[in-house]
């Protein structure tokens, strides 16, 4: 897969406080911008290996969260261990890739 066909602006299908939980925009420079409901913007790079998207940002939680950790930390989409986030591409759709399982609900869709 070629990077420029992932280049654009992916929406959750799931809805937090009447908005997708996450709305992706993917830039030709290999840079991303992540927007959540009441949470501060995170800026980030991007990589494509194969048929995975995987995006790296310092503002990533770099140890898993635990149940007590406040709502605004929660930062990122997916379980992925470090400071990134994985998505397998599938035409114009993002599953998140869990470290268990592919996630189909709650997937990105391109605009």
């Amino acid at each position: 897969m070629r990077p420029s066909k992932i280049i654009g602006t992916y929406k959750s299908t799931c809805v937090l406080y009447g908005f997708p939980d996450l709305v992706v925009n993917l830039v030709s420079d290999s840079t991303f911008i992540y927007k959540m409901p009441y949470v501060e913007d995170i800026i980030g790079t991007w990589i494509l290996k194969r048929d995975t998207l995987i995006l790296y940002s310092d503002k990533f939680p770099t140890q898993p969260l635990r149940e007590d950790t406040p709502a605004y930390k929660y930062n990122k989409y997916t379980d992925s261990e470090g400071n990134k986030d994985a998505y397998l591409v599938k035409g114009r759709k993002l599953y998140p890739v869990s470290r268990q399982r592919l996630v189909k609900s709650c997937y990105l869709q391109k605009e």
